[in-house]
């Protein structure tokens, strides 16, 4: 005699803490041409894998990775970001039974400020 249990448990919520510097909202312009995305979340429980996207705020998909139930950061590659542009960041998790939990939508922008001005004043010794 077999038993099947018929799973209708979504993964446990969960959110995004941030983008490259693990919280930061606000990433610097060289993301755009030199570094891909470090995407940052709290765990879900229950989760097989997270689907990660990366959309433009129309939400029209930019980019996305699948990161293993172990994971809760993933750099998502190829992911050609524009100059002062804003996204969205938008994670899932699915469990084996193929329920979901969608994290609150995560808003950041590609910063084109640079640094402040400054000037070397000397050395020592």
């Amino acid at each position: 005699l077999m038993s099947i249990e018929y799973d209708v448990t979504n993964p446990g919520l969960f959110s995004v803490a941030g983008v490259t510097g693990e919280d930061d909202v606000i990433v610097d312009e060289y993301l755009s041409d030199f570094v891909d995305p470090v995407i940052h979340w709290a765990a879900s429980t229950g989760q097989k894998e997270y689907t990660v996207q990366i959309l433009n705020l129309d939400t029209s998909l930019r980019c996305q990775a699948v990161a293993s139930m172990s994971q809760t950061q993933i750099e998502v590659e190829n992911c050609a970001l524009v100059p002062a542009g804003d996204y969205l960041v938008r994670i899932t998790a699915r469990d084996p039974a193929g329920n979901i939990t969608t994290a609150p939508d995560f808003h950041f922008s590609v910063d084109l400020t640079p640094p402040g001005s400054f000037m070397i004043t000397g050395v020592t010794g």
